[in-house]
């Protein structure tokens, strides 16, 4: 199985080993065809004096993934693939600024990734499918936002001139 993160002149690298990865170059998430589709998670400033954050830590350990450092060395990148994935993007955010928590899902994004390879855990390219779908549901879920609801009640109304005008005229 294939599996690509396309550079940004549409040269294709496939991602069976570390050496594919190319030191501080960046790629643009492309999606093939199939049921297998590259996801990309990006967690900034999680990284403090080389101490990584509690929840950067929990999402590592959940994802289980190839997991370097960021170019900055101040966020974490993991990358890994999904398979008959039901992204919602009206459900979830691609972009949590308030946690500073991306994830980018091919086929759904246009973003660009940069890779290192000064990885923290190196692996396969693997699937993590439902792990996925457990840091979407834990904190990329969008707030649901009330709509306002118009009661309509039989009958007719009076106008607000005509209510004025009995109250002046009831003197």
């Amino acid at each position: 199985m294939d599996y690509y993160l396309s550079e940004e002149r549409s040269t294709c690298y496939g991602l069976y080993d570390k050496e594919e990865f190319v030191k501080n170059a960046t790629y643009k998430l492309n999606y093939e065809e199939g049921e297998y589709c590259i996801v990309a998670i990006d967690i900034d400033h999680c990284v403090n004096d080389g101490a990584i954050s509690e929840m950067a830590l929990g999402i590592i350990d959940t994802m289980n993934c190839y997991t370097e450092y960021s170019p900055s060395g101040n966020g974490i990148r993991m990358i890994c693939t999904a398979s008959n994935l039901s992204y919602d993007k009206a459900k979830y955010y691609i972009n949590n600024h308030k946690l500073g928590l991306e994830v980018y899902v091919a086929g759904y994004t246009n973003k660009f990734v940069t890779l290192t390879g000064n990885a923290i855990r190196e692996c396969d390219l693997i699937n993590r499918s439902s792990e996925l779908m457990s840091i979407l549901d834990k904190y990329m879920v969008k707030p649901v936002q009330l709509q306002e609801v118009t009661r309509v009640v039989p009958g007719s109304f009076p106008s607000e001139e005509s209510v004025i005008a009995k109250a002046l005229a009831s003197k």
